[in-house]
């Protein structure tokens, strides 16, 4: 697994994150604005990515945990096809907002790195945070999500 890139105080790297209007597979529609003046914490995934798999479960207790906070949102977006996702979500229980976006976009959102990749997105819709690839035992997959992604939530909110 690849280091959290932290990008508070580096001014000229800080990315505004954007994408055109999309819908979730529960029929909610996201746009760039959605992004603005919350923390927004989004994780890239597909099925056929073992590390990915992994935090499911984590991620599941991470959004319940944040996710009834009126300043945070939590976003996953995947190429799987609507039904696929679908599928997937029932399968591993997922509760949490998915947005499927065709392949060659979603490699565009991610910089062209890979699976699983994680971001946070400030208030003013600015990448902070990025970590790229993780574990694919649940075991370690946890500790990353209630560590560093946590963390990096918690600051985020309640001292921003």
């Amino acid at each position: 697994m690849r280091p959290a890139l932290n990008l508070d105080g580096y001014r000229d790297t800080k990315v505004n994150f954007k994408f055109p209007e999309l819908k979730s597979i529960d029929g909610k529609i996201y746009t760039t604005d959605s992004l603005t003046n919350k923390i927004t914490f989004i994780n890239f995934w597909f099925e056929g990515c073992p590390p990915c798999i992994a935090e499911f479960d984590a991620l599941n207790d991470l959004y319940q945990k944040y996710g009834s906070h009126k300043d945070f949102q939590f976003l996953s977006f995947t190429f799987e096809t609507k039904e696929d996702a679908l599928r997937i979500s029932e399968k591993h229980h997922l509760n949490f907002p998915i947005i499927c976006v065709e392949k060659e976009n979603i490699h565009k959102l991610i910089f062209n790195l890979g699976f699983p990749t994680t971001m946070v997105i400030n208030r003013q819709g600015q990448i902070t945070f990025i970590i790229c690839g993780g574990f694919a035992e649940k075991e370690k997959a946890k500790e990353v999500v209630d560590t560093i992604y946590a963390k990096e939530i918690d600051r985020q909110l309640f001292t921003n």
